[in-house]
């Protein structure tokens, strides 16, 4: 894991970073192309946790742009992707995870 500069927390510490790799070994598929398998680069990630409602993640890119701007990042040209853990679900939330990079 990567640290950051502590002054990177979000106001109501919603959002961390992380780095990590997936790894798939031996996987079936269907045959039908319903499931693909991809390769993600690894980097640093923001992570927010968000209210998982139209409103919530509305609210989420409200925030994670200008925090972004004020701290020196921008979004990296890797997939933004929403993370979706039971603990999370079962509180109605999620998480967004974006890829960042210094400038």
């Amino acid at each position: 894991m990567k640290s950051l500069p502590a002054t990177l927390l979000s106001r109501k510490e919603l959002c961390k970073f992380f780095y990590t790799a997936i790894v798939l070994l031996e996987l079936e598929l269907p045959e039908d192309d319903s499931i693909e398998i991809g390769e993600l680069q690894g980097g640093n990630y923001l992570i927010c946790k968000v209210r998982h409602t139209p409103e919530g993640i509305q609210q989420a890119w409200n925030d994670i742009i200008p925090f972004l701007q004020n701290n020196r990042y921008i979004i990296d040209h890797q997939p933004v992707m929403e993370r979706y853990r039971s603990d999370l679900l079962e509180q109605h939330e999620c998480e967004i995870c974006v890829p960042v990079k210094q400038v």
